[in-house]
């Protein structure tokens, strides 16, 4: 959720970053679509994720101005990857129960829970250090989300 706040101290004005978004979620659910038909693997799915999601960010940071809006819209291509992992997750966590909705309820309470607490410190923490340890603590989620879907997943195929 700081992402906006970061492209409107790049310059960019509240319609363009509104314009981002829409692109961001128009893509992620074309590349949704287009990938939920291909029967990636799990492996495939994590680690091109998780690369396509953290090159975006770095280019976010590191790119020139113009290309900003680029590197945002590749982030959405990785974040698509891993919300095929997010569902994945959920059948393997609902699998099998008689209270699927319950336990799927239980499985994704934490996340929401967690972004509710790091939203809530996320202003004050870039306040005190700024965007880059918030960016890299990003990456490092992502990366860690890929990991254990791998692991939940056994790594399939």
């Amino acid at each position: 959720m700081l992402i906006p706040l970061y492209f409107k101290l790049q310059g960019f004005t509240l319609e363009e970053i509104g314009i981002f978004y829409a692109g961001y979620f128009l893509l992620q659910g074309v590349t949704l679509h287009i990938i939920s038909h291909r029967r990636l693997g799990t492996k495939a799915s994590a680690f091109g994720g998780a690369f396509l999601y953290c090159a975006g960010l770095a280019g976010i940071v590191l790119a020139p101005h113009s290309l900003i809006p680029v590197f945002f819209l590749i982030m959405s291509l990785g974040d698509a990857f891993l919300a095929i992992l997010w569902e994945e997750m959920n059948y393997i966590g609902g699998k099998g129960s008689k209270k699927r909705a319950t336990d799927l309820t239980l499985l994704v309470t934490p996340s929401y829970v967690f972004n509710a607490l790091a939203l809530a410190a996320s202003g004050a923490a870039v306040a005190m250090f700024g965007f880059a340890p918030f960016f890299a603590l990003l990456a490092a989620t992502e990366i860690g989300f890929a990991a254990w879907c791998l692991r939940l997943s056994g790594m399939k195929e």
